[in-house]
């Protein structure tokens, strides 16, 4: 489901700028957790390009029947390859999730 929410967000800018590196914070109740990360490997097209999102265990969807808000945040650069992503993301966090998100946008100047 979160893919494809991702996948078929209405017509816009990429959803996050290629080469960039984000936290995912949730909200409850005014308090703030990061309950994620997503990796979006250098190199990829502004039309077309994959993020990796590692959702750390217990991580809640957002929806108005659970309470939960998601914020999405740039972070400082730290990971090189998917590989490197996810190895280090599992160590810091074991049992979390791993999403990948493949977007082809459809707007002007995408095919």
């Amino acid at each position: 489901m979160l893919a494809l929410s991702l996948l078929f967000a209405p017509h816009a800018a990429a959803q996050f700028p290629v080469d960039t590196h984000y936290g995912l914070y949730t909200t409850v109740d005014r308090a703030i957790f990061e309950t994620g990360a997503i990796f979006v490997p250098p190199g990829q097209g502004t039309c077309t390009y994959t993020e990796t999102w590692y959702l750390y265990e217990g991580y809640v969807y957002p929806s108005r029947e659970s309470g939960v808000a998601l914020t999405v945040a740039p972070v400082t650069a730290r990971f090189e390859t998917v590989d490197q992503f996810v190895r280090e993301m599992r160590a810091a966090h074991p049992g979390g999730t791993i999403v990948t998100v493949e977007n082809a946008e459809h707007r002007a100047g995408c095919r």
